[in-house]
């Protein structure tokens, strides 16, 4: 019996069937999704998020509206993605402006960043600021997070420059949300078409810091 005994236990176990191994999406299928999260973005801008539906954006890269739901399952799920790509962008650069030492430079970097970034993509940003409310709850929990951090992060950066006497002695948690204000509300009217970027920013720099860009 245990000369049985060990030559079962010399025996491969058999594994029970389960599920398949998930891999990492194809190239093909990543850039697809990119061209999917553009056009939706460039949809529910012209439409807005309630108005618009799967079958607009569907159209929209000339993709039958079965063929879209392997890419997406809802217009909730697809929204998620979109408000995920703008708080991830604006993330993106933190820790680098994070390093700076001298106080003055972290904020000017801190404003470059915002609004570079929106005026690069004010679309996307349009649809971040004005369809968040619209979020499913069901990814409220990890855009708030980003949100609170990215928030956190420049009221580190404000709280410096107050301390180091580059921005006047206020408070702040108003100093935070009055720059946050100044530095993205270009949103709504910046055209890169149209519009000269490094400009804007010189003026925003000049009207907080008094300085030049």
């Amino acid at each position: 019996m245990a000369e049985q005994a060990e030559e079962a236990s010399d025996r491969p176990v058999k594994r029970r069937p389960g599920r398949p191994r998930l891999e990492a999406p194809s190239e093909e299928y990543v850039a697809k999704l990119g061209e999917i999260l553009d056009a939706a973005i460039d949809v529910f801008w012209v439409r807005g998020y309630a108005a618009a539906t799967l079958e607009d954006v569907a159209q929209a890269v000339d993709l039958r509206p079965t063929s879209l739901y392997h890419y997406v399952p809802s217009k909730a799920h697809l929204l998620y993605l979109i408000l995920d790509r703008a708080i991830s962008t604006a993330l993106s650069q933190i820790e680098e402006y994070l390093e700076i030492e001298d106080p003055g430079q972290r904020l000017v970097a801190l404003l470059t960043n915002q609004m570079l970034t929106i005026a690069a993509e004010p679309r996307l940003f349009k649809v971040f600021f004005e369809d968040r409310p619209l979020l499913d709850e069901r990814y409220e929990s990890e855009i708030l997070a980003k949100e609170r951090r990215y928030l956190k992060e420049i009221r580190l950066v404000v709280q410096d420059a107050i301390r180091a006497g580059v921005l006047p002695p206020v408070d702040p948690a108003h100093a935070t949300q009055l720059i946050v204000g100044m530095s993205s509300w270009h949103y709504k009217w910046f055209d890169p078409s149209h519009h000269d970027a490094p400009a804007l920013l010189a003026s925003c720099l000049a009207l907080l810091l008094r300085s030049g860009a």
